[in-house]
């Protein structure tokens, strides 16, 4: 009960200061990012970078998380991006379903990128296990997991 209630607390996230930008729906949820521009932005921009997947074990957390990481990385200058994704605590999913959507935060800021004034090819992930597991999936299967569907196997 205590951990079900500090997952309301911070759920959904209120971040006034960011972007946000629908970029899926999934499992009756809308799942967004949480967009920290820094000053002097423009959508022409070549910046590089940085989405930050929260923690808490597949089964709860917020994109609050990192928010403190994401306004001090915005400061120095990167397009920093705080990604929702699907929780098992919330909706009731599997593994396979928070690196599908993993996957495709990445996909949408990728197509997004001269939009978001982002370098494509800069784009950094970071925080819970999430965005280690991405990276371990797409060092072992290539750079089709932004083409691909997520192995049942998860």
């Amino acid at each position: 009960m205590g951990s079900d209630l500090k997952t309301r607390q911070f759920y959904p996230p209120q971040l006034a200061d960011s972007e946000q930008h629908l970029y899926k729906e999934a499992s009756d949820t809308r799942l967004h990012l949480y967009i920290y521009k820094p000053e002097g932005w423009t959508s022409q921009d070549n910046r590089p970078a940085i989405v930050f997947y929260f923690g808490g074990g597949w089964v709860g957390g917020s994109p609050s998380h990192f928010l403190s990481q994401a306004q001090h990385y915005s400061e120095l200058g990167l397009v920093t991006i705080l990604a929702d994704y699907r929780v098992a605590s919330r909706n009731k999913i599997k593994i396979k379903h928070c690196l599908e959507d993993a996957r495709d935060v990445m996909r949408y800021v990728r197509i997004n990128a001269n939009h978001l004034g982002i370098n494509p090819s800069r784009v950094a992930s970071s925080g819970g296990a999430l965005s280690c597991l991405l990276r371990c999936y797409h060092r072992s299967f290539g750079r089709g997991i932004l083409n691909t569907k997520c192995d049942d196997s998860f």
